[in-house]
């Protein structure tokens, strides 16, 4: 899971960088580099508020809950929890592990936008069901 998402936060942290940087070289101003870098940031925030799907909808964060979910368990420190991707005649097929059994597969059209952030989003809900259940069942009731 981590290195799908190092490399799409490397590849956005390097595109961000290097539109301050010609910015910052064009204006050799460092505030007024500031006040476009602000601006550009009001655009992306005030575009999430307007959005019908809300600020959510550009900040999903269900990769980073499913990662903490899993790493607060002391019962499940141990235990690797991944996914993969593989693509069959223009299909996407999402499949999340907990070891190396997989326990989510879920289906996509090749060119279906938001892919990750939809399979993360069911990976967490189904892993924190999981959870609850397995904890519901083995706690002990005094």
């Amino acid at each position: 899971m981590d290195d799908l998402y190092d490399f799409n936060l490397g590849l956005l942290g390097d595109t961000l960088e290097s539109i301050i940087a010609a910015i910052f070289l064009d204006t050799k101003s460092l505030q007024k580099t500031k006040e476009i870098y602000n601006r550009i940031l009001d655009n992306f925030i005030i575009k999430g508020l307007t959005n019908e799907r809300g600020l959510d909808y550009f900040i999903d964060n269900s990769r980073s809950d499913l990662i903490e979910l899993w790493n607060k368990k002391p019962y499940a420190k141990n235990i690797k929890l991944y996914h993969r991707v593989e693509t069959k005649d223009n299909v996407l097929y999402f499949k999340g592990y907990v070891q190396n059994t997989e326990i989510r597969r879920l289906k996509f059209n090749v060119k279906h936008k938001g892919k990750i952030r939809k399979f993360y989003k069911d990976f967490l809900e189904f892993i924190h069901k999981f959870l609850e259940d397995f904890e519901s069942k083995t706690t002990t009731k005094e």
